[in-house]
């Protein structure tokens, strides 16, 4: 089982989770326990999930980068990049 924890919080707490590719090349999903995916806004806050089999489970929102043990999310909203947003992963 891998990991995360999420780099925007004071404490630190280890959430089950899996890393996997995404449709979109070079990217990634964070994928909880129960299937659903990791949503990260445009304003870097993750606040809800996508259900497993939802529409939006790979899309914009749900997709980050790997940089080193980082997986970094940055969703764009038209001209706003977006604020990104880490989590450390624990593989």
């Amino acid at each position: 089982m891998s990991y995360r924890i999420d780099l925007q919080h004071a404490s630190v707490a280890l959430v089950a989770c899996a890393f996997v590719p995404s449709v979109a090349p070079g990217k990634t999903i964070c994928v909880n326990e129960d299937g659903s995916s990791l949503v990260v806004e445009p304003d870097g806050s993750q606040v809800r999930t996508v259900p497993a089999g939802g529409d939006n489970w790979d899309s914009p929102y749900t997709r980050a980068e790997i940089h080193g043990d980082l997986l970094v999310y940055r969703s764009a909203n038209g001209a706003d990049p977006g604020v990104p947003r880490a989590y450390r992963m624990v593989v």
